[in-house]
């Protein structure tokens, strides 16, 4: 019981994030000839290997923060986050600035001189990658705060559905 109090929260919040993930794709779909949607897909794609990148930090940093937690160091837990969020950001702004400067040419290495108007859509995208380097989930799954992150994951969703009605 205590293991699915921790999972069936976590599994709900990655459900939800796979739905609010792919709502801008639909949005784009239904509202767009499917020339513009071809164009926004292929630029509004998340850098290869980005996700490992970032999705690496969770599982290093949860154990480490919940340990402190218990222990009751804040100080500690908050040194730890933070030099988190310094080592995530160095890769971070590095693939910021280079993908800037070679969105065109890397989309027409990879999809075809068609998709080089996608290089508008994918600088676009490449604005929220600094905002990616602060993972708050660890620290709220750390201090027991999961139904915050479902909470947060439902109002992003509602968020997004209230966008597409506009």
């Amino acid at each position: 019981i205590e293991q699915l109090s921790f999972l069936v929260p976590v599994g709900m919040v990655s459900a939800i994030d796979t739905i609010a993930t792919t709502l801008d794709r639909n949005i784009v779909a239904h509202y767009f000839p499917s020339d513009q949607f071809s164009l926004y897909a292929y630029g509004a794609m998340e850098i290869p290997l980005l996700g490992l990148l970032i999705g690496s930090v969770t599982p290093v940093l949860l154990p480490q923060l919940s340990q402190l937690y218990h222990q009751s160091n804040v100080d500690k837990m908050i040194s730890l986050w933070h030099r988190a969020t310094v080592k995530i950001s160095i890769p971070l702004w590095g693939i910021f600035f280079c993908f800037m400067c070679i969105a065109p040419q890397f989309l027409e290495l990879f999809y075809s001189e068609k998709y080089r108007d996608s290089a508008l859509y994918m600088r676009i995208y490449l604005f929220l990658l600094p905002l990616r380097a602060i993972t708050f989930m660890p620290i709220l799954y750390a201090i027991n705060r999961k139904k915050a992150v479902l909470v947060g994951s439902i109002i992003d969703l509602i968020f997004n559905l209230v966008l597409r009605k506009r």
